[in-house]
């Protein structure tokens, strides 16, 4: 456990069974798969920090073929040094390469690099306000980065307390968690500024939203702190606490916060997969898919059809495993990926 716990944390702070009959697909002159809109998944694989050798898969769900090193294999080089997160928007994809401090903007149908935002420390994740600005949270940067997308500029910040983390907007106002401060900050993105602020220990990872609007915060993520991890249902119509769920083994990091379509069903990672039903009369999280030896790094629901994908990244130095399970809980298949992948992002 404490290995397990060790490589996650070591891998989060620095950038942080079936065998699959499924074709794959690794060379520089493979043919290009068919990208469809609601067909296909693209896996961001972190690499080694340091190494720059992050690389971009894309799973082809239609025809239940796996394409790997699809950013090299457009633009002769590998997108950077941990790749971290992807974001999509209008007709975009949003590589933010963590330790690179940069963010490949990508033309998600061929692979072929548009633009690239620089200046950024430790970019995290990416938020888009506007169909024309973004917010970037930062591990080091004690702020959130202001992005100008026609220009793929940065173009201020805003300044906030340690590690920002994950964000989601709703009704009109952006929410942003602080790994190392143990709060949830509120922002006005009319006016790039922040508003409020909600202490939520220990260190809030990340949110959804569901289908209430009640924002879900999972804070479990930094365990040098010595709270219970816990998972926070905040108020509708005010920036408080309603609900909270203290979680079982203490011991263990939890991430991944993730949502079925219906907005009804969380799901989350620790040691296993858990999930809860937050419309039963008294909602507690339980053990869906058990670890059995493997180690969940990376969790994402289906936002089509419901499935789940999760990630092993076996020992962080050679090619991971990703892993389909529908929402019964039965594993569909298991398929190669590149190095550490570390999240999952559906076209």
């Amino acid at each position: 456990m404490i290995k397990k716990k060790t490589w996650k944390y070591l891998a989060i702070a620095a950038g942080i069974i079936m065998a699959s009959c499924s074709k794959e697909d690794n060379g520089p002159l493979a043919t290009r798969p068919d990208i469809a809109s609601g067909q296909g998944v693209f896996v961001a694989n972190e690499g080694n920090f340091g190494w720059g050798n992050a690389s971009l898969s894309y799973y082809d769900k239609k025809n239940d073929t796996i394409h790997h090193d699809y950013f090299r294999n457009a633009n002769g080089e590998t997108p950077g040094d941990v790749l971290q997160s992807i974001t999509m928007h209008k007709g975009l994809a949003y590589l933010v390469v963590n330790n690179s401090g940069k963010i490949e903007v990508m033309d998600p149908k061929t692979g072929h690099r548009h633009s690239t935002i620089t200046g950024m420390v430790s970019p995290r994740y990416m938020l888009p306000v506007t169909d024309d600005k973004a917010y970037v949270s930062d591990l080091f940067g004690n702020h959130i980065r202001i992005v100008d997308l026609q220009t793929s500029t940065i173009t201020g910040e805003i300044p906030l307390n340690g590690w920002t983390e994950a964000m989601v907007e709703l009704r009109g106002n952006v929410y942003v968690t602080g790994m190392q401060s143990g709060y949830v900050y509120e922002l006005d993105p009319a006016g790039d500024q922040l508003i409020d602020s909600l202490y939520l220990p220990p260190g809030p990872v990340s949110m959804v939203v569901d289908s209430n609007e009640h924002l879900w915060v999972l804070s479990g993520g930094a365990p040098m702190f010595k709270n219970e991890p816990t998972l926070y249902q905040l108020e509708k119509n005010s920036f408080g606490i309603k609900k909270q769920y203290h979680l079982p083994d203490p011991g263990f990091i939890y991430n991944n916060l993730s949502i079925c379509p219906e907005g009804e069903t969380l799901y989350f990672l620790g040691e296993n997969v858990y999930r809860m039903n937050i419309t039963s009369a008294n909602p507690q999280p339980e053990k869906f898919i058990p670890s059995e030896g493997r180690f969940f790094y990376a969790l994402s629901v289906d936002p089509f059809n419901g499935d789940i994908y999760l990630s092993d990244p076996i020992d962080f130095e050679q090619k991971g495993k990703m892993m389909r399970y529908d929402k019964e809980g039965q594993l569909l298949n298991t398929l190669n990926t590149g190095i550490i992948p570390g999240s999952f992002t559906f076209y």
